[in-house]
């Protein structure tokens, strides 16, 4: 995995992100909202002029085990 944390202000680079399977054919990215002992994972689309990402629907919710 790699984790892309916005220090820019490139277009669509608004969101910190998390990459899996980077160096694979199809790498799969996800923003991430870290809330407690929980980890969001958000799908994310562009703005209508493209110049921002939007969270999208939650992909995944992973939760700490004690």
């Amino acid at each position: 995995y790699w984790i892309n944390v916005d220090l820019n202000t490139d277009p669509m680079d608004n969101l910190d992100e998390i990459v899996f399977n980077i160096y694979k054919n199809h790498p799969k990215s996800y923003s991430f909202k870290i809330n407690a002992d929980t980890l969001n994972l958000y799908d994310t689309r562009a703005n209508a002029d493209s110049t921002e990402l939007i969270l999208d629907k939650l992909a995944y919710k992973l939760v700490r085990q004690k």
